[in-house]
């Protein structure tokens, strides 16, 4: 293969990397962490072939000599930019090529779901292949100031707690994998120009411009007005504070774990004694208790307050909680159990059209494309459907999933004003809690709920003059 970048000379940038200083930019915890690993561990760094993988990757490179031959470059392809998508794998194959590193590449289906969440977590589940077929368990990423930044802002109404504000941290684990962010000192702008005084390329991802995900709004219109308001480096005084949160947040775990051990016993909560603790304390030990007991993640989905306050006066009113946990208060304990009826749950599954997908419950649920002009769709637009067996939905991907509902699903109805929590929607509707499982949820490419079987499509996707493709959804 020959290097179609242009990309400096190996002497030239010795010299450029020598004059970076690093030891007081790199979190100490992972110079540590660098300092105490084998010599047969592997590192592997996720490289988009954007910038920030682009100089974290050289960085690394120059001034790690001792990772030079335990360093492997990993690049997932999500196919969303056409050809601009496959330059990018080009440009970090011949990185590799340029460095002498090996690379490992994976790409995602035409049809996988393009909504933020649903990216990150097929490159976590990129990185799990990599440690099952590579071994590799230890992943660079190139998070930055900035990040730290838009991370606080994105999370900041959303009632997170001192745990969530610090991310993202410097170290972290996933699944056994475990994630290394030596960038978080560097801002956005200090990368570039160090690449640019290097004359090391990159490639400048377009989507990064898109309106469509929130991290982008924050980044091109919230962060350029927050750094203009103060006359402080608003980055750097950001850095620090997550690092003091982080500090906050290891202490309170350190405390809640103590008095974890002290109030629990046989897999149930003393009331007494989780009392006698600041709130701050109780809520780390319940999300503990949650978590052992269930094995799962669990979120109290903003209502934690209100629940601590019932367990504190001894009265719980709201029992059932969200990861279907039910708790109940008796005789001085606190006790959970999980009410998901597993034999009817949905998982993530995919709706071919024209295809029935048989379900747990004994119903089936069918796709198919109508033209415009079909008289089934007269039957629509006559308000004369039976909510609870079909819809029309006008959607420009056939790329269609069903799944179960989760913990903060909302979903705007047809004629509604503004989107709701699909719980309360079926509570509203006093939906038993079999049917609540049992009723999938039909989704379209991005993730964003059409149908619910009971209630009318959704408005953002009803049938319009400018609507060129219909689809029928049929739940019988």
């Amino acid at each position: 293969m020959s290097l179609s970048w242009a990309f400096p000379k190996t002497s030239d940038l010795e010299q450029l990397f020598a004059q970076i200083q690093v030891k007081d930019r790199i979190p100490t915890g992972i110079l540590k962490f660098l300092d105490n690993c084998t010599q047969d561990q592997k590192f592997a760094i996720a490289c988009s072939g954007g910038a920030d993988s682009t100089f974290l990757t050289f960085l690394l490179f120059y001034k790690f000599p001792f990772l030079q031959d335990r360093l492997v470059l990993c690049h997932f392809n999500h196919r969303l930019r056409g050809e601009d998508s496959g330059l990018d794998e080009e440009f970090v194959q011949e990185m590799a090529l340029y460095l002498g590193i090996p690379i490992k590449s994976d790409s995602q289906d035409s049809c996988a779901k393009t909504d933020e969440a649903s990216l990150r977590n097929q490159r976590i589940d990129f990185f799990k292949r990599m440690k099952r077929h590579e071994g590799i368990s230890n992943f660079f990423l190139g998070h930055h100031t900035d990040d730290v930044a838009e991370t606080f802002l994105w999370r900041l109404p959303r009632s997170s707690t001192v745990s969530g504000l610090h991310a993202p941290k410097p170290i972290s684990t996933h699944d056994q994998l475990i994630l290394l962010r030596p960038l978080l000192n560097f801002s956005r702008v200090e990368i570039r120009d160090c690449l640019t005084m290097c004359k090391i390329p990159w490639r400048e991802d377009q989507s990064n411009k898109e309106a469509k995900y929130l991290r982008n709004r924050i980044r091109k219109h919230v962060i350029p007005a927050w750094k203009e308001s103060f006359e402080c480096d608003l980055l750097k005084g950001i850095a620090k504070t997550r690092e003091l949160l982080e500090q906050d947040a290891q202490a309170l775990d350190y405390y809640s774990d103590k008095a974890y051990q002290k109030c629990t016993i046989n897999k149930l909560i003393k009331i007494n004694h989780f009392n006698s603790h600041p709130v701050a304390i109780r809520r780390r030990i319940l999300r503990r208790w949650f978590t052992e007991i269930f094995f799962t993640g669990f979120s109290f989905d903003g209502n934690e307050s209100e629940l601590l306050t019932q367990i504190e006066n001894g009265n719980i009113k709201a029992t059932d909680l969200p990861n279907n946990i039910r708790v109940t208060l008796k005789n001085g304990f606190l006790a959970a159990e999980s009410t998901t009826l597993t034999n009817s749950s949905i998982p993530l599954t995919s709706l071919p059209i024209g295809r029935n997908v048989f379900l747990p419950n004994g119903k089936k649920i069918k796709a198919l494309n109508l033209n415009k002009n079909s008289p089934k769709i007269q039957k629509a637009l006559s308000k004369t459907v039976n909510k609870s067996k079909e819809a029309f939905v006008s959607v420009n991907n056939s790329c269609l999933y069903l799944r179960s509902r989760q913990e903060g699903d909302r979903f705007r109805t047809l004629g509604s004003n503004g989107s709701k929590k699909i719980n309360k929607l079926m509570i509203d509707h006093k939906w038993s809690r079999k049917r609540k499982t049992e009723t999938p949820l039909i989704l379209d490419n991005d993730g964003n709920i059409i149908w619910i079987p009971g209630f009318p499509p959704s408005e953002n996707w009803k049938i319009t003059a400018s609507t060129r493709k219909v689809i029928h959804l049929t739940y019988d």
